[in-house]
């Protein structure tokens, strides 16, 4: 490379002195030692630029967002589900209704009887034959089938004695297949629940046993729900507080189903005022007012 440019220096100086021509040969003289042209004589390679690019490469910065997080607050909303249960109103009873049965000029022994014959009847009264004798009764035509004679029926609210006895003749009694118990209260039947008649009840009225217990299939009068396996209880002695409490000597006496809400008739037999209540509540829940407990056969 120091030769190359020691006799480009001889040409430039040359070229000073004269005129191109005597430059240009003088410079061809001076590489005519070499084994090249001089046109064709390789140049130099220039040193490359290294360009080095400085890129400014900026930090990352990394955001942390803090959440507040509130302590969960557990809300527990109570809500207390009122369930009605349906409560049959009774229409009240067309002349036509007892005129239809009267003009048939049939002798019907039942409620039951005339539910077969006229299924569109009203509950209300009517008059039935047992055996010879024509007795107006009350019966019951929409609850659980219809069809229902009430035997007896609770006449005031404050019962202070030990024997009873049915509305109707104990010939009808004897030949009952279902008992029907429930409050009527300004038309409303409350409370209803069947089962196959005891036959204890066939011979004498519930309430005048001292003591009585005896396990029945029980039927809700509404939903026809059924409670295998209750235990029926009623007599005229003391007890503690619920349905199905032993006896224990006493003048108080009850009428209930366990584990139920059928009727739970409670303190006749004694001088306090009786209680209409449910099965599943103490016997002091609820004085009796307007409900009347009643007993229906069929």
């Amino acid at each position: 490379m120091v030769k190359i440019l020691s006799l480009s220096l001889l040409a430039f100086v040359l070229v000073s002195g004269s005129d191109y021509s005597r430059a240009n040969n003088a410079a061809k003289d001076a590489f005519k030692d070499l084994d090249c042209d001089f046109d064709d004589c390789p140049k130099e390679a220039p040193e490359p630029k290294v360009i080095i690019q400085e890129k400014v490469v900026e930090k990352p910065v990394i955001i942390i967002h803090e959440k507040v997080v509130e302590k969960p607050v557990e809300k527990v909303i109570i809500q207390e589900k009122i369930v009605e249960k349906p409560i049959y109103v009774r229409e009240p009873q067309t002349s036509a209704d007892n005129v239809a049965v009267e003009q048939s000029g049939n002798m019907y022994n039942s409620c039951q009887e005339i539910k077969e014959t006229f299924p569109n009847s009203r509950s209300g009264y009517f008059d039935i034959y047992v055996g010879d004798r024509k007795i107006n009764v009350y019966c019951e035509m929409i609850v659980a089938g219809g069809g229902w004679t009430r035997v007896w029926q609770a006449e005031h609210d404050n019962y202070h004695q030990t024997q009873f006895d049915y509305d109707l003749p104990y010939s009808f009694v004897e030949q009952s297949v279902e008992t029907m118990i429930a409050y009527e209260n300004n038309g409303r039947i409350l409370n209803p629940f069947h089962f196959k008649t005891p036959q204890d009840w066939k011979i004498q009225h519930p309430m005048s046993y001292s003591r009585g217990k005896t396990k029945v299939e029980a039927f809700d009068g509404y939903s026809n729900r059924s409670y295998r396996n209750r235990h029926l209880i009623y007599g005229s002695e003391n007890f503690s507080s619920k349905c199905g409490d032993d006896f224990s000597g006493g003048d108080w006496g009850k009428v209930c189903i366990t584990n139920t809400q059928a009727p739970f008739f409670a303190s006749f037999n004694h001088s306090q005022k009786d209680y209409c209540n449910t099965s599943e509540q103490n016997y002091n829940t609820t004085q009796c007012k307007d409900a009347r407990f009643s007993i229906y056969m069929k």
